[in-house]
């Protein structure tokens, strides 16, 4: 298995920082292919992860939340393959966290 390591494109940084932040929403991570956006919001009361397709040619980011746990999501990373999604969850709100 070979290593290999992908420096995420400025603009792709700066765009997933930008869409984060300005939500209350945070941990973002891109996926592999710098397609997509994976993050962690409260937007919607409780903290769920939410995906983005990365915006081509000025158009808007449709943000879709994916609810995976009725437990606060702490974290999310993409899987080397950018086929999963890694969540960890604050089980019933606590300090405990669990992965999915």
């Amino acid at each position: 298995m070979s290593a290999e390591v992908r420096a995420a494109p400025t603009a792709a940084r700066e765009l997933a920082d930008a869409l984060v932040d300005a939500w209350g929403s945070w941990g973002p991570t891109l996926d592999p292919d710098c397609r997509r956006l994976a993050f962690v919001s409260d937007r919607s009361g409780t903290p769920s992860v939410w995906v983005d397709d990365l915006p081509v040619d000025g158009a808007a980011p449709a943000h879709v939340q994916r609810v995976l746990s009725e437990d606060p999501v702490v974290a999310v990373s993409w899987s080397a393959d950018g086929a999963w999604l890694a969540v960890c969850v604050a089980t019933d709100g606590g300090v405990r966290t669990q992965v999915w």
